[in-house]
Formats: structure tokens, C-alpha cells, sequence
């Protein structure tokens, strides 16, 4: 949510007449903070209504009202809300200039505007799976995005690509440093056993 406040804010204070398929940036990411901070209570209120007559959903409520409840009482605390902000703020510092290295890979430059609206479409493309990974659900959405600022849809796939494959990377790189350097040497030794016994 904060990303996308984030980005709102940037885009307001450096290029508000920028618009995507006619509409107005701006107004499209404020549409999205409101629903995507009110759906837990929106369907809280829903589901609070409907318990009682589908069971199936008792589960699904319960959940709910923890996210509810947990959201009502972290309001509270000024000092883990002023850390949330301090670090979601440098996450999107560094989405952007993440982003930004993928355009200039494949020769474009893109404002910064569009960059934070790259940063919103890629935190939505995490928060709405739509296929596993969403592979090629973020590759066409970016392709969309470079069309619409003029830089040609191939741009935009080659640089999601590219921070696909910079995730991949560090995902790798992290769990080697976590750890788990001698789990991959276990499962390259098991799959050399099971081979040599298919073999044998």
C-alpha cells in the first residue's frame, strides 16, 4: 500500500498529466489504494453477513477478522508505523532505480513518473496472481506501459525480462547465503544416485 501512496505522490509532484490509455495516472493509483485498503474491511462486513448461512466461508472470515484486528491495532503504534514507512520507502527507492537499470539495458530512459508507475504495476503484478509466477502476466504489462510511453512494447518485455531475471538471481544468491549451499549439493547427489540406480 505504501508503494502505491508512494508512487501516487510522485507522480502528483512530477508529471500529473501523465495518463495511460486516457485516463489519468493519478487517479488510477488513488482507485487502487482505496480498494486495496478497504477490501479487507469490505469483505469482512461481507463475509460477517454471510457466515451464518455458507460455513464454507467460517474459515475464510475468521482470517479475516485477524487482518482486520491487526490492522485496527498497528494504527495505534507510532513507532512501528514511522519503521514501516522509513523502510517501504527505501524499497522503493530501490525498485526504482532496479527498474530503471532494466530500461537503460535495452536503451531507454524513462521519467520518473513512469518508472513509479512501473513500481505500482509491478507491486499489483505481486499482490494479483494470475498465473504461477505471473509469468508473462508482468512481461505484457510492462510491454503495455512502454507502448503507452512511447518506447515500443519489445522495450518493455526486454526489461521485464531482465528484472525477472535479476529476481531469479538474487533469490538464488540469498538462499546460497542463507544457507543453502549444502541442500543443493544433497538434492545434485541424490539425483546422481537415482540415475545411476534408473542405470543400473
Amino acid at each position: 500500500w505504501w508503494n502505491l501512496f508512494l508512487a501516487l505522490i510522485v507522480v502528483l509532484c512530477v508529471e500529473p498529466a501523465l495518463r495511460v490509455e486516457g485516463l489519468p495516472v493519478y487517479l488510477v493509483l488513488l482507485v487502487c489504494l482505496v480498494l486495496i485498503g478497504a477490501a479487507p474491511f469490505l469483505f469482512e462486513a461481507v463475509l460477517s453477513r454471510l457466515t451464518g448461512r455458507l460455513r464454507s466461508l467460517d474459515y475464510v472470515h475468521r482470517k479475516l477478522v485477524q487482518v482486520v484486528r491487526s490492522v485496527r491495532d498497528n494504527q495505534s503504534n507510532v513507532a512501528l508505523l514511522i519503521e514501516f514507512a522509513v523502510y517501504a520507502s527505501l524499497h522503493f527507492a530501490l525498485s526504482l532505480a532496479v527498474i530503471y537499470y532494466c530500461f537503460a539495458c535495452v536503451g531507454v530512459a524513462p521519467s520518473l513518473a513512469y518508472l513509479a508507475l512501473c513500481s505500482a504495476a509491478l507491486n499489483l503484478n505481486r499482490l494479483i496472481l494470475i498465473t504461477p509466477g505471473n509469468i508473462g502476466v508482468m512481461e505484457f504489462i510492462y510491454a503495455w506501459l512502454s507502448r503507452e510511453a512511447g518506447f515500443g512494447a519489445t522495450e518493455g518485455v526486454l526489461a521485464a525480462l531482465i528484472l525477472r531475471g535479476l529476481a531469479g538471481i538474487n533469490l538464488l544468491a540469498l538462499g546460497i547465503m542463507l544457507g543453502g549451499l549444502p541442500y543443493l549439493a544433497k538434492y545434485g547427489r541424490r539425483k546422481r544416485a537415482a540415475s545411476g540406480a534408473e542405470q543400473g
